[in-house]
Parts: C-alpha cells; sequence; structure tokens
C-alpha cells in the first residue's frame, strides 16, 4: 500500500486531485480493504491530511475494519438527521473517517442530492484534507455511482482476481471514462504467483 499511495501521490499532484472514488465492476472484489489501508497509508505520510467517506450507501463495510461504536453514520448527515461532523471520528492527526452504519434504499437519489455536494465542501473547508478518498458502490449495476461523478476528480477501478470478468471490466471503465478520470486500476485478490 505504500507503492499505491505513492503512485497515487504523484496522480493527484500531477493533476490537482483532490476526490478520489474507489470503485469495482462488482461486489466482492475487496474495495473496502483497499479504501481503507490506502487511507490508512495516506494519513502515515507527514504532510497529508485525508478523509476516508463511506458512501456505499447500501452496503456500508468500513466500520467493520474500525470497530467504531456509533449510531451516527454517513447516510444520517446526508439527509439531515446530523450535522456532518457528528458522523466523522479522527483515528489519529492526519486520519478522519466517516462510517455507514444503516443500509439507505434510496442511496442513488440521495447521493444525487445537493446535500452530497454541500457535506463535501464542508469537510471540505472545516477539515482541509489533502485527499478525500470515497469507497463506493459498485459502478456496473447501480446509479449510486454515477450520481457521485460529479463529486469525484478520479476514480480506482478495483478488479477481483477470479471474479470479474472482461467484459465488466470494459463496462465499467468506459462508465469512468465517460465521467471523471480513471486514475488506475488495481487487480486484486489474484492468485497468479511471480517469479
Amino acid at each position: 500500500f505504500s507503492v499505491l499511495r505513492t503512485k497515487v501521490l504523484i496522480e493527484i499532484e500531477k493533476h490537482g486531485w483532490k476526490r478520489v472514488a474507489i470503485t469495482s465492476p462488482t461486489r466482492g472484489c475487496g474495495k473496502s480493504f483497499v479504501s481503507v489501508n490506502l487511507a490508512i497509508s495516506m494519513s502515515n505520510h507527514p504532510d497529508l491530511r485525508t478523509v476516508l467517506l463511506d458512501f456505499d450507501l447500501r452496503e456500508p463495510s468500513l466500520n467493520k475494519y474500525f470497530g467504531i461504536e456509533t449510531k451516527n453514520s454517513v447516510s444520517d448527515a446526508l439527509t439531515g438527521q446530523i450535522k456532518y461532523h457528528e458522523m466523522l471520528h479522527r483515528l489519529g492527526p492526519r486520519l478522519a473517517v466517516g462510517i455507514g452504519v444503516n443500509s439507505l434504499p434510496n442511496s442513488g437519489a440521495v447521493l444525487s442530492s445537493q446535500a452530497t455536494g454541500d457535506m463535501i465542501g464542508q469537510i471540505e473547508a472545516s477539515y482541509t484534507p489533502d485527499l478525500i478518498i470515497f469507497d463506493t458502490p459498485p459502478v456496473n449495476y447501480l446509479d449510486d455511482m454515477l450520481a457521485l461523478f460529479k463529486h469525484t476528480d478520479a476514480v480506482i477501478l478495483l478488479l477481483g482476481g477470479g471474479i470479474t470478468t472482461q467484459e465488466e471490466t470494459e463496462t465499467a471503465r468506459n462508465l469512468i471514462e465517460e465521467h471523471s478520470n480513471l486514475l488506475g486500476l488495481i487487480l486484486n485478490k489474484s492468485s497468479e504467483r511471480t517469479n
């Protein structure tokens, strides 16, 4: 993940990007695992402040990695039930995490609302992060990611070894390149050995 961090840093500094989404064509590719580890790796850099947001509102999963005890969810902030800072948790001096607690069935509509843009803007104004990482739903079969594209500067596409097909990869890549910037592809869960 330190290599991934450095590669991401090179690209975001080159282009001035601050909002990076991590998605996959389908579920089961490990995007939350990669999102968490990239955010932690970024926060270990002494000059970077990172915010990680669980924007997979239908099936939030970041909290299984952090074990934060809270009732305040990203979806609650997006629907106006709580203030945005009530769902953010500081994990050290350079990392804040917004987790999902409950499932939100109409997530596509919520993510396309003005409230999403407003919340991200408020986080940027208050926390001044160098990078916001969005852990997002799969891009191919839900409208959620389509709604999020307008809030992202770039997208990392995560592929699952033995899971993702070539057709799914091409569909996802085309969608990303049509609506945002493709920062890179990551092959996760590969069983291939290198010599």
